[in-house]
């Protein structure tokens, strides 16, 4: 019966790193490039980074950020990057090793949820031409809406 702490301990010990593979497999950040036209905008985050484009920002992973861009004579621009499921490094390993258990495990903890997209910050609009930009890209995808159904 002396054992039986033990025993415990290691299989507690174990199940911890079952549970943390995705984690070790994608890390608990990401990098992004982030870049604008002209270049020299100043790049702030939520996260409290600071920066001047062109640049690479380090993300954490598995929350949402909010990344600003300042230029001369440009009101700004800000952006909210979501991080998204990254399955391609730690599904394999899940049905190898890990089975059911590991797949929902994993698929549930938010370290698996990466930063993939680069950003561009396009200054060399009017804040009334990015406006206009904005509002037709709306049309667009309501027309799109209407047109299937309702059902996009």
């Amino acid at each position: 019966m002396t054992h039986f702490p033990k025993t415990l301990a290691i299989l507690a010990l174990s199940a911890a790193h079952l549970t943390s593979c995705a984690t070790m497999m994608v890390g608990h950040s990401s990098t992004i490039e982030v870049t604008s036209d002209p270049t020299g905008a100043t790049i702030t985050s939520s996260t409290g980074l600071e920066a001047t484009t062109p640049c690479d920002l380090v993300l954490p992973n598995g929350r949402e950020v909010e990344i600003t861009a300042r230029h001369v004579a440009h009101p700004g621009d800000t952006r909210v990057l979501v991080s998204v499921p990254d399955t391609s490094r730690w599904a394999a390993g899940n049905v190898l090793f890990g089975g059911a258990a590991g797949l929902a495990s994993d698929a549930s903890n938010p370290g698996t949820r990466v930063h993939k997209k680069d950003i561009h910050f396009d200054f060399t609009k009017t804040a009334e031409e990015l406006k206009a930009i904005e509002a037709a890209k709306e049309a667009a995808a309501a027309a799109a809406k209407r047109r299937s159904g309702g059902t996009m």
